[in-house]
This record gives C-alpha cells, structure tokens and sequence, in this order.
C-alpha cells in the first residue's frame, strides 16, 4: 500500500470528527465495599437445654425440680449471650 494510503488511515478518525476517538478513556476508579462475614455459632450454644421434671408429687421433688430449671434457664441464658457476642466486631 501506498505510504499516503496509511497516512489516510491514521488520520481517518480526526477527519470524520468522531470524539470518541479524540478523548481519552477514563480509568475506572476503584471501588471499595464492605462485605459482611458471617460467623458460623458453635454446636455446643445451639443444643438443646435440659428440662427437669418431676418423678413424685413429693415437696422435695418440687424444689429439687424448681432448682434444676433454674440452673438450665441461667445456662440457657449464658449460651444466647455467648451467641450475641459472635455478632460484636473484635476490636481492632
């Protein structure tokens, strides 16, 4: 080909006036977000809590009873506020 044939072509954007081919290309910016990471709870704060019942209609029974449901619902409780503290980001 003929060296003002490629002149042409190098020159053809320019005279067509096409500003695409003028402006330069942005750059994309960089963009951060922040993803959540969910944390898996451990089996021993999801298992099921021990109910106490009664075997006689003894007064003894029924304090033994109350007793025991007291301790499962304070380790019930223990366990709900060790699956809270999974939500709390560490610090940093």
């Amino acid at each position: 080909m003929p060296r003002a044939l490629w002149v042409l072509i190098a020159l053809l954007p320019l005279l067509s006036g096409c500003p695409e081919a003028v402006k330069p290309v942005p750059v994309p910016q960089v963009v951060r977000v922040q993803v959540p990471v969910y944390v898996p709870v451990p089996p021993e704060l999801t298992k099921d809590c021990p109910i106490a019942e009664a075997t006689s209609l003894m007064v003894e029974e029924a304090v033994r009873v109350a007793n025991a449901r007291k301790v499962a619902l304070k380790n019930c409780n223990a366990d709900k506020a060790a699956i809270r503290a999974l939500a709390v980001p560490p610090a940093q």
